[in-house]
């Protein structure tokens, strides 16, 4: 009895093991079927393609099918062989043996995608039909993904100029089947053009009003919309946020942004805003109660000083009430938010002879003890600058800066300063599209633009709703299930502790 049961559990076994491996096998397949349509066959599709294959040969040597398979296409002479070889070899060389041949097989697929859709760009250029004078056809030598919406192309045009393209654009995006954002000659190569392409580009303008109505919960604000839709960040999640990038690419837009939505949806919220280039970025928000400007550089040493004494005080407030981390609600403490627009001219490296050589160590100092610790206190940063390289920001600080809106940057090393890669340098030269960063994720983006006299409209409103104690009614939070009572404890009840922090 028991010798029937054996080989038919075993039987059970092999089968499930199979239906398994090939449920995977699809699964993967599919992978890679999605990149090949969308061009961006890269190293996880090469990975899902070897494991795939993996799989099922592994399943078909666990069933013996692969025994099957070599004997149908071989003569019936062999068979016999076929046998003997597998019985003297075992199940575990016939593995490795057939997972040394997908390594091989893999290899060749891997050079092969990318040959594919080499080829297929290849054929869309050549059906523009151009020509150099020496009788000579366009090549082209790269496709290079840059997200999941773009692509460049390198192509090798001696003797063709870029507006032998632009005169054919509409039959170019006819014959790749993509938009075309821009032709421009290689830097230092003028006998290379590169191409640009998006598969659906992203808007170019995104209204603010759009995008605000996406906001959802307090101390929130609307990063941009990608080609999936609109990107919210809670700034308790991240805790600290750092934009940056080349004068004109929408840096002080993307702030405003982060200004704005914080204070239109947060109650119990604390602002200290430091501009040091005169106020101007910030002066718009000087009529409101819970927002104190910071102009010159003593007083922003007094600010972060102020910071971090608080930081002190809450730690031991926490330790008091047997508590990990500041909640405004339970604990009547607003949340505190510092932003210094120009870091730069706060935290960046300067010689000895600088005359504010002790002021700039010390702010740096209380900054990054604040970037470190300030967190479960409720206390975060937000720092903006545009001159981006190694002594703008100290690396201390700036790893502490989990989130990242990166603007188009002029060189790749500056790309590389802000994400660690060079895609912000590949962005297009359209004002607000930027780089959004979080973890090890890097979206598109393209910033809500808000106008001055959008800020100014909306900061009178928050003045007001301040002023009357009321919740601001452009907070979107859903007040119809909150009771009286805690209706109450959500004013904005707006605590700052008695300091020496200069004037406003």
């Amino acid at each position: 009895m028991n010798t029937k049961t054996k080989p038919t559990s075993k039987n059970q076994a092999r089968d499930k093991l199979f239906d398994s491996a090939v449920e995977c096998c699809f699964m993967y397949f599919d992978i890679c079927k999605q990149a090949l349509k969308t061009d961006s066959f890269t190293k996880k599709e090469n990975i899902a393609l070897f494991l795939s294959l993996l799989s099922l040969s592994w399943a078909l040597v666990y069933k013996d099918q692969h025994l099957y398979i070599l004997k149908s296409f071989s003569f019936e002479i062999f068979h016999s062989a076929i046998d003997n070889v597998s019985y003297k070899l075992g199940i575990a060389w016939e593995l490795t043996i057939a997972t040394v041949s997908l390594i091989l097989v893999t290899l060749f697929a891997i050079g092969y995608g990318p040959f594919i859709i080499l080829k297929k760009y290849q054929k869309g250029i050549d059906r523009l039909s151009l020509k150099s004078g020496l009788n000579e056809k366009p090549r082209v030598l790269k496709v290079e993904h840059l997200s999941e919406n773009r692509s460049r192309l390198l192509v090798k045009s001696e003797g063709l100029g870029q507006e032998r393209y632009q005169s054919k654009l509409d039959d170019l995006r006819a014959s790749v089947g993509q938009m075309v954002e821009s032709i421009k000659y290689l830097e230092h190569d003028n006998t290379c053009v590169e191409i640009f392409l998006a598969s659906r580009p992203l808007e170019h303008l995104v209204k603010y009003e759009d995008a605000i109505a996406k906001l959802r919960s307090s101390y929130s604000f609307v990063v941009g919309k990608s080609l999936g839709g609109i990107i919210t960040q809670s700034i308790v999640d991240l805790p600290h946020l750092m934009i940056g990038g080349t004068s004109g690419g929408g840096k002080s837009n993307a702030l405003n942004n982060v200004l704005v939505n914080l204070l239109e949806s947060s109650n119990n919220l604390q602002m200290y805003l430091i501009d040091l280039k005169g106020g101007l970025e910030i002066k718009a928000y000087e009529s409101l109660k819970n927002v104190s400007l910071v102009r010159d550089i003593p007083e922003s040493v007094m600010t972060l000083k102020f910071l971090v004494d608080e930081m002190e005080r809450r730690y031991k407030f926490l330790e008091s009430i047997g508590k990990k981390k500041i909640d405004p609600k339970r604990d009547s403490l607003n949340r505190i938010v510092i932003a210094i627009d120009e870091c730069t001219d706060l935290l960046g490296k300067v010689p000895r002879t600088h005359s504010d050589y002790q002021h700039i160590n010390q702010a740096i100092e209380h900054c990054d003890k604040l970037a470190r610790k300030a967190r479960a206190c409720g206390i975060h940063i937000v720092l903006a600058t545009q001159k981006i390289d190694q002594s703008s920001i100290p690396t201390r600080i700036q790893e502490n800066m989990n989130g990242r809106i990166a603007v188009k940057t002029n060189t790749p090393e500056n790309s590389m300063r802000l994400l660690g890669n060079n895609k912000a340098s590949k962005l297009s030269d359209i004002s607000g599209r930027a780089i959004w960063s979080i973890g090890s994720t890097f979206t598109e983006v393209q910033i809500p633009l808000i106008k001055d006299e959008e800020i100014d409209r909306r900061v009178d409103n928050l003045k007001m709703a301040i002023e009357s104690k009321q919740k601001s009614h452009f907070s979107l939070l859903d007040s119809t299930s909150v009771s009286k009572e805690e209706t109450t404890k959500e004013q904005n009840t707006y605590v700052v502790e008695d300091a020496d922090m200069g004037d406003k």
